[in-house]
């Protein structure tokens, strides 16, 4: 600590006011500066810099200090100190006239029929961005789950993933990414000590030029009225995941990946569509879906494109595939 009486330096001052208008707390400036939580405090109100206690004009000083001071360390620090922790409300918010979205690729197991039938697609209709609705890479190499073939490369994998935001940004002026439960996997390897943007860097140089990625979150908002998402929640059934959101929310049709379904309703309502954008894995290539029997129901391989706010969707059955040839 300061001993009595010293003057402040200039650097001292003005790295006060620069703590101060960032509004760190007295107690970390008080360690920051090795000066007393008393010293900082009356610093701060005769440079003007605490607009919640000025200085009284015919007022002294000392009374000041005696009546806010504990006040303020207690209170005011603690208020501060707990609006430190993160706000979560800093997902993308998309404004395009039209965009393609896709997702559930689970690179390098992608679909190739499906995937080259959208690039004919997207030279046909030509919408500017792409929206990749979650699981854009599997990540072999950080699953529980052990195949016969063992896990796959991350090496590889990222390679193949450069090469498809490569492909992609041929075709598109700007791609959004949603993060999925499998991309989340290096997440959790990490124990967090990455961010989604960190991380797509791995994969492509193009990141905050091209391609935006939602942080951590795993939705956005496109326009003023469709909410893009990769949900926590599976459902068998078609757009009930996407029927509960809406029904949560209230305010945004919804459309969901993840489940590996297309599809559409509206909610009870009848306002606010319930969509299920499709998926972009082929399930002939993982073990867990060609080995196995289970009772959860096929993949509908297809993806959606969103033009003035109206959803169409593209799929094996539904889409007359010779107009995009």
């Amino acid at each position: 600590m300061e001993t009595q009486k010293q003057r402040w330096s200039e650097r001292e001052v003005k790295l006060l006011e620069e703590l101060r208008k960032k509004n760190f707390s007295i107690p970390y400036i008080s360690q920051k500066l090795g000066r007393s939580e008393k010293s900082i405090f009356s610093k701060s109100i005769r440079s003007g810099l605490n607009e919640k206690y000025p200085v009284s004009k015919g007022r002294p000083l000392k009374s000041i200090l005696n009546k806010h001071l504990s006040t303020y360390i207690t209170k005011t620090d603690f208020v501060y100190e707990c609006e430190l922790f993160t706000r979560y409300n800093q997902h993308l918010k998309i404004f395009e006239k039209s965009a393609l979205i896709m997702g559930d690729c689970h690179i390098p197991y992608i679909n190739l029929d499906m995937y080259n039938k959208m690039k004919l697609v997207v030279k046909n209709r030509k919408p500017k961005c792409l929206i990749l609705s979650g699981d854009i890479t599997n990540q072999d190499a950080f699953s529980l789950y052990i195949s016969e073939g063992g896990r796959g490369s991350f090496r590889k994998e990222r390679y193949i993933t450069d090469m498809f935001f490569e492909d992609m940004l041929e075709l598109f002026d700007k791609i959004y990414i949603i993060m999925g439960n499998h991309d989340m996997r290096f997440f959790k390897v990490l124990m967090g000590e990455i961010e989604a943007p960190q991380f797509f860097k791995i994969f492509t140089d193009q990141l905050n030029k091209n391609i935006f990625v939602s942080g951590n979150y795993r939705y956005c908002e496109f326009n003023k009225t469709w909410r893009i998402t990769h949900p926590k929640n599976y459902s068998k059934i078609s757009t009930r995941v996407a029927e509960s959101i809406a029904v949560i929310h209230q305010n945004k049709n919804i459309a969901t990946g993840h489940g590996h379904h297309q599809g559409f309703r509206f909610e009870p309502s009848g306002k606010w569509m319930c969509v299920d954008v499709g998926c972009m894995c082929d399930a002939n290539k993982l073990e867990y879906t060609a080995v196995v029997d289970s009772t959860n129901p096929k993949w509908n391989y297809g993806f959606m494109i969103i033009e003035d706010e109206f959803p169409e969707f593209f799929n094996r059955y539904m889409t007359n595939w010779s107009k995009y040839k």
